[in-house]
């Protein structure tokens, strides 16, 4: 059994992750066009490295991957498999979240590191962009918190009919 709270967390995600292809239509093309110096920061030089096995992860549209693990999700906290349902959320969240958060965190130990690297990466994440992957990291949160499976909590009417065929004392 899971929770209504649970329930509007994936629902909430969805339409998260759904809402940016509704915008894309009335989005302009960029140039694309930029500037890398030779000398690459090793953030971003590790982000070129990374990329690569990173990119299959965004072939699949997330809303799709949140449907699939509310699906699973669903069928294991409805069979009494709780932990599978966290293990499905979780691996949801990295699907969806892990490439972000890599270009995050990446970006910002150059920046930290080294100010002049924010030039390289400004061409990768900059403006918008950097809004984003943090929109995308939001998305995984919100999976992993409506992940969470609670026990079945006894209804009331369980425990009135317990208590009504509990043996009386037939003296009183």
């Amino acid at each position: 059994m899971w929770r209504r709270s649970s329930t509007v967390l994936w629902t909430a995600a969805l339409v998260l992750s759904a809402a940016p292809y509704a915008l894309l239509p009335f989005l302009e093309g960029g140039s694309g066009g930029g500037y890398v110096s030779f000398a690459l920061c090793p953030g971003f030089s590790r982000y070129l490295d990374v990329s690569g096995y990173l990119s299959p992860l965004g072939l699949i549209p997330a809303p799709v991957v949140i449907l699939m693990g509310f699906g699973v999700w669903a069928l294991s906290a409805k069979k009494g498999h709780p932990r599978w349902g966290r293990a499905a959320g979780l691996l949801t969240a990295l699907v969806v979240g892990t490439y972000s958060l890599v270009t995050l965190s990446l970006a910002a130990a150059d920046v930290v590191v080294d100010g002049s690297c924010a030039g390289q990466w400004e061409m990768l994440v900059g403006g918008l962009s950097v809004f984003w992957h943090f929109y995308i990291v939001a998305v995984a949160v919100l999976v992993i918190a409506a992940a969470r499976v609670g026990r079945p909590v006894p209804r009331r009417r369980d425990r009135t009919s317990r208590a009504s065929i509990a043996p009386s004392d037939p003296a009183t």
